[in-house]
């Protein structure tokens, strides 16, 4: 009889116990998840200078988390075009960058932004439309016109 009683008492631990950890997996998970937060320009220009602002909180306390963050422009195709940064975030969690757009054609390419901190880690994916940039040099004959003079220019 004592037997029985055992056996039915750890199955009774053993439900409670696993009704705990079904109750607080989705808090086990949230513990390791980092949430991303990501601004930029609306489109980038091929060889120009672009910025980007990342914020990274725990997903359970919503407080920012100094992060390890790394940026890759990806194609169309999700191959890697290059790597844009990869560093840290400050002890807030914030990340201010500038830096030059590849020399690439037009098209929508997409920003795999991936941070992680201790246990924690998550990714993001934004699309970033890029277009092509074009330079004309334009030179005058000379530096200063009065009015009335005709512009002469060569490009």
């Amino acid at each position: 009889m004592k037997g029985k009683k055992f056996v039915v008492l750890a199955l009774m631990i053993s439900l409670t116990t696993a009704l705990v950890l079904i109750a607080n997996v989705e808090k086990v998970y949230m513990l390791q998840k980092l949430g991303i937060l990501l601004k930029t320009q609306k489109e980038w220009v091929s060889g120009a200078k672009a910025s980007i602002q990342v914020l990274t909180v725990s997903s359970l306390t919503r407080k920012p988390v100094k992060s390890s963050v790394e940026l890759k422009l990806l194609d169309e195709s999700k191959e890697l075009v290059e790597v844009l940064f990869k560093g840290e975030t400050n002890e807030e969690g914030l990340l201010n960058l500038t830096f030059d757009v590849p020399n690439v054609p037009s098209g929508n390419y997409f920003l795999l932004v991936k941070a992680s901190s201790g246990l924690s880690s998550d990714e993001r994916e934004l699309i970033v439309p890029i277009k092509a940039s074009y330079r004309i040099l334009i030179t005058t004959d000379k530096p200063v016109y009065k009015p009335g003079q005709t512009v002469m220019f060569r490009a």
